[in-house]
């Protein structure tokens, strides 16, 4: 038998709050006991604002776009976003130009005078990047694997 001498986390604790706070939002029964015992326990460590459900309704804003933001803050790094973005259906996303600062705040504006920028005056620092539905949102079955079980077929647009 062997034994890994390192302390390698599989799963944190943040993750499983934020992931029971997504299900019950998903199930529909989501209370305000169910965001402080989860998101709020998040935020408490560090003294962020604690979330209330009564308090994002008064301001016109989404209990699902928020729980998600804070599942991004949360987990930025760690190899989340693209598979979270998979699974909530928003894969568009990602054919979105990817932008940047606003030029207008770049110091030596000489460096950035020929860069493209949008409507709004961002860098566009990528654009161009195509997202296709279905087909991204499956791998393609590996050829060595169709070979193997005939029964088997491609995922659509691979």
């Amino acid at each position: 038998m062997s034994k890994d001498q390192n302390d390698i986390y599989i799963l944190r604790l943040a993750e499983i709050l934020l992931n029971y706070a997504e299900a019950k939002l998903e199930e529909g029964t989501l209370t305000q006991t169910d965001i402080d015992v989860t998101i709020n326990k998040l935020g408490d460590r560090v003294g962020m604002k604690r979330m209330s459900i009564t308090e994002l309704a008064a301001n016109g804003l989404d209990l699902r776009t928020e729980i998600r933001r804070k599942r991004g803050v949360e987990l930025a790094r760690e190899g989340q976003n693209w598979f979270d973005m998979m699974r909530w259906k928003q894969g568009a996303l990602l054919g979105d130009d990817v932008m940047g600062v606003k030029r207008s705040l770049v110091l030596s504006q000489s460096q950035v005078s020929n860069v493209a920028v949008d409507n709004d005056g961002y860098v566009i620092v990528q654009t161009g990047r195509q997202f296709g539905d279905p087909k991204h949102y499956h791998w393609p079955v590996p050829f060595i694997q169709l070979q193997r079980n005939p029964a088997l077929s491609q995922n659509p647009g691979w």
